[in-house]
């Protein structure tokens, strides 16, 4: 999630992934993975072929790049990003859409592309995450999945993590509207 953002153009290349949880205790974990150039952790995602939806894409590249297969999807939350990215030394507008999904399974299989993968409470998957947009898409589905971890974190109440929301500018047009 390189570069800033310049203006409402149409994105140059778009990328699905899922925000993917599976039950840990009393909250849940979420799966990062490493991108084994760059070194940063991120959520399962990639790049939309031309024929596919945005769920099919989602669910293609979590599967390739996790080897898990038929994850709960969670209707109703969808987070977008839209950000400029450079890449090989080419600057292009990228859209990146992330639905939220829970898996049963918690062994992962990684692609060529990734080097690590965690399974983490909320807390230290916003804590690895290290652009502060991506860590909003995450917070938005812990708010939507109503994780208890949320709410051990500052602020301590719902009401109160509503009304925090509400000034994050990473807040989703979609979760406001489910709030």
């Amino acid at each position: 999630m390189e570069g800033t953002n310049r203006d409402d153009s149409p994105p140059d290349r778009t990328a699905c992934g899922f925000v993917l949880v599976r039950a840990r205790g009393p909250g849940l974990s979420y799966l990062l993975l490493r991108n084994r150039e760059r070194g940063e952790w991120g959520l399962p995602k990639g790049h939309a072929e031309a024929s596919e939806s945005e769920l099919q894409t989602a669910l293609r590249e979590t599967r390739e790049e996790t080897g898990l297969d038929a994850p709960q999807i969670l209707d109703a939350f969808r987070a977008e990003l839209l950000y400029d990215a450079t890449r090989h030394g080419r600057s292009y507008r990228k859209r990146v859409v992330y639905f939220a999904a829970r898996s049963a399974h918690g062994e992962v299989r990684l692609s060529p592309e990734h080097d690590e993968a965690a399974w983490l409470p909320l807390d230290a998957a916003l804590a690895r995450l290290a652009f502060p947009a991506l860590a909003g898409v995450v917070r938005d589905a812990a708010l939507f999945l109503k994780d208890p971890a949320l709410f051990a974190l500052e602020p301590h109440t719902e009401e109160d993590a509503r009304a925090h929301l509400l000034t994050l500018p990473e807040a989703t047009p979609g979760l406001l509207a489910h709030l």
